[in-house]
């Protein structure tokens, strides 16, 4: 057996963008009780997932419309949670697609088990749970959006390398991942 190595030179611009969101004070104070009561990271997660909601899906929508601007066949990936997660953004993204007028409107689904709407042009936005990293690729979307999630790096590369592909057909993926500050503004004792 003989192992080979090879560089190949990525043929697309890739830039990773981090979005802040830092919470008012009372929904620091909601956070902070929460820990108090349950110190496990996934329900502090869920909390600042929820509040970023609006901000997840208004980028992945403005996102989406630019992409299919300069490639009618773009779109964007929007990684969330589970499968809940997913049901629920999904629905807040058709919302407000559907106030789009007619010709910038497009179909925003949920990618389920099967990979017919991954070779859907007419998707421009297709919400993914982060458990489904591999198995597909989208080489038309030229972004991706996601969330406070816990999951392991090779999971997020994963998730990345299904925009990232050989045979990319845009020259630009923007990489959006929002980071969520608890602990940011005036000091609050935890204790």
């Amino acid at each position: 057996a003989q192992l080979v190595a090879a560089h190949v030179v990525e043929p697309w611009e890739s830039k990773t963008r981090y979005i802040s969101v830092t919470p008012s004070a009372s929904q620091r104070r909601e956070m902070v009780d929460l820990l108090k009561r349950d110190p496990s990271w996934n329900a502090l997660a869920a909390q600042a997932r929820e509040i970023c909601y609006s901000k997840l899906v208004s980028l992945a929508v403005e996102l989406a419309l630019h992409d299919r601007a300069a490639f009618p066949d773009g779109g964007v990936m929007l990684v969330v949670n589970d499968q809940h997660e997913q049901l629920k953004l999904l629905d807040m993204v058709r919302t407000l697609v559907a106030r789009e007028p007619p010709p910038l409107r497009f179909r925003v689904e949920a990618r389920g088990d099967s990979s017919e709407l991954d070779r859907d042009n007419s998707v421009g936005i297709l919400v993914v749970r982060t458990s489904q990293a591999t198995g597909y690729d989208l080489p038309r979307f030229g972004a991706m959006v996601s969330g406070v999630y816990a999951t392991s790096p090779a999971r997020r590369i994963q998730l990345a390398g299904r925009l990232k592909l050989i045979s990319k057909l845009v020259r630009c993926i923007a990489m959006f991942q929002f980071r969520f500050r608890i602990l940011t503004g005036a000091s609050m004792p935890i204790a």
